[in-house]
């Protein structure tokens, strides 16, 4: 069985050296299955983003959100895309 994924694509982000923050899934959540990655920018160079966790959370009127925390573990600005990957749950 295969099915298809819906992708949604953020702007781009930056890290300064040694920061590390949350950023948002963006996409809000449904009952499907949901993956975020971050991929850094083409051409950018000598650089490393750690993913350091994952929060979830459902607020008082039923939104659901998805964060990744990520650090910058290099000492230069990282620049990079989030992805969040969307597959139907059936």
């Amino acid at each position: 069985m295969s099915v298809e994924s819906d992708i949604f694509k953020s702007s781009e982000l930056h890290l300064d050296g040694q920061e590390d923050k949350w950023i948002a899934s963006p996409h809000p959540l449904d009952d499907a299955f949901w993956g975020l990655t971050v991929v850094p920018r083409h051409g950018t160079i000598n650089v490393e983003i750690e993913v350091l966790g994952q929060r979830f959370m459902s607020d008082d009127g039923g939104n659901r959100g998805h964060w990744i925390r990520i650090k910058n573990t290099g000492h230069q600005r990282a620049y990079f895309t989030l992805y969040a990957a969307r597959s139907p749950n059936y």
